[in-house]
């Protein structure tokens, strides 16, 4: 899950220059739909990641004191970098 939230938030913050990036490099999107691609990405990785943690406490697998800490953790940076990409988006929308 560690390595999910980090991907998770790398992608999140730097959709912008990857859209640009992945625009520059292959040509066959406007950089605004790699953005969408990107954030809804980004998204599905910090949705994801909070359902493993969720899954992983309920098979036991792991301790209640590791999920108290990490799924608030979790939501936190999850929901603040969702929200600022989701903004970035709507901006790029105008």
């Amino acid at each position: 899950s560690f390595i999910l939230l980090v991907t998770a938030t790398y992608i999140g913050i730097t959709a912008q220059d990857l859209a640009y990036g992945l625009h520059a490099a292959s040509g066959l999107l406007d950089p605004i739909h790699y953005l969408m691609i990107l954030t809804i990405l980004s998204i599905g990785l910090f949705v994801f990641s909070m359902i493993r943690l969720v899954v992983m406490r309920w098979k036991g697998s792991m301790e209640e004191k590791r999920f108290s800490i990490w799924m608030p953790v979790s939501i936190i940076i999850g929901g603040a970098v969702s929200v600022w990409s989701g903004f970035v988006l709507l901006m790029w929308m105008g």
